[in-house]
């Protein structure tokens, strides 16, 4: 089967770089624009992710524990999993200071970065990072790698992470996408949809009051906007998944992967996305589902039951017309080239810690013992 368009989501405008002065230009956009269309993300309350199917959720691969077929499952306690061909990054966070974790990356915002003596049960390390933005820390802190190789049609990132209690968090998350040419630094793009060509995002990070969702851009993402008009300001990061369980858990390490698998270019809807929390599908986005109704520029699967859908939800027999078109991009130029460990904080102070993140061409998986 051929696969959809490539054009992610490049977002946030260059908070990391050292070379960047740490502002963040989607700021003002969000909450100006995103919000003036009166679709507030909702709130949810944290649980446990339902292991089985929802009603037209689309292709679900087996939940539950890891599959024998996962690099995580090959390595037990990620032992020796750097190692693997399909490896293309790993961080487990394990130097000696900052500034050596720093001389890994292409560039980074070292201001609030910390490392502690904590880590996920099942990591083979003996610490993590702590990234605190906001107040004293200034609003960002981060790590952005240019991955090795001339990019990828498909990657697979998994990390583990920790979030505090009552933080305030803006975009503070992992992501990955493309850029084309390739950066070696975090480009702008706030407020604005790529064309296909350019660059692609693709984040997962708190929304809200502790739900967490994607927050992606791409070329066939969608305005805010009711009569959408190609100006700077009418697209933010479209979120697609609207579910009160998948949220942060404070004080608690998370498992997260998500994949994307872009398309061949002038193939229609045949991208991949999807998302796995402690190892258990949340979505599997295809050209065949899950199905659902967009509310502006948020993607309501069929099952979805956060404040940010319900209320717009539309009447039972249309509920399932419509599939996320994950037409990524319109050249095979751009491909999946780096990585993005970012807190970034627009008012308050949040800090939040990474742990055990691995980049590859095929499911990681959750740490095995």
């Amino acid at each position: 089967m051929t696969r959809a368009t490539r054009a992610f989501l490049v977002l946030l405008a260059s908070v990391a770089s050292t070379a960047c002065d740490g502002s963040d230009p989607d700021d003002a956009g969000v909450a100006g624009g995103r919000d003036a269309g009166a679709l507030d993300a909702g709130a949810g309350d944290a649980g446990a992710l339902d292991a089985g199917p929802r009603a037209d959720a689309g292709p679900r691969p087996d939940a539950g524990p890891a599959p024998s077929g996962t690099l995580a499952a090959r390595y037990p306690r990620d032992e020796g999993i750097a190692s693997d061909p399909a490896v293309l990054w790993h961080e487990g966070f394990e130097q000696t200071s900052v500034a050596a974790l720093a001389m890994r990356y292409e560039s980074s915002r070292t201001d609030g970065m910390t490392l502690a003596a904590d880590r996920p049960a099942a990591s083979p390390g003996a610490q993590s990072v702590r990234m605190t933005a906001g107040g004293a820390a200034g609003d960002s802190t981060d790590l952005y790698k240019l991955l090795p190789g001339d990019g990828y049609e498909q990657l697979y990132v998994r990390w583990y992470v920790r979030h505090e209690t009552g933080a305030s968090y803006h975009h503070s998350g992992a992501r990955f996408g493309a850029y084309n040419p390739p950066s070696r630094w975090p480009q702008g793009g706030a407020g604005l949809r790529p064309r296909g060509d350019d660059s692609l995002s693709v984040a997962f990070e708190p929304i809200g009051e502790g739900r967490m969702d994607f927050y992606n851009y791409w070329m066939r993402m969608r305005s805010w906007m009711a009569e959408p008009m190609e100006v700077p300001g009418a697209y933010y990061g479209n979120t697609l998944v609207h579910r009160g369980e998948v949220a942060t858990r404070p004080g608690t390490w998370q498992c997260i992967e998500t994949m994307a698998r872009l398309n061949e270019p002038g193939s229609a809807r045949d991208g991949e996305l999807a998302l796995w929390i402690d190892d258990r599908l949340v979505y599997h986005y295809t050209e065949d589902g899950p199905r659902g109704y967009w509310v502006r520029d948020k993607f309501c699967p069929s099952d979805a039951d956060a404040d940010s859908c319900v209320p717009y939800a539309p009447p039972p027999a249309e509920r399932m017309s419509d599939v996320l078109d994950l037409t990524w991009r319109s050249a095979e130029a751009l491909r999946l080239n780096y990585l993005w460990l970012l807190n970034y904080v627009s008012s308050g102070e949040g800090t939040l810690s990474y742990d055990d993140v691995v980049v590859a061409t095929a499911r990681v998986g959750c740490i095995q013992p």
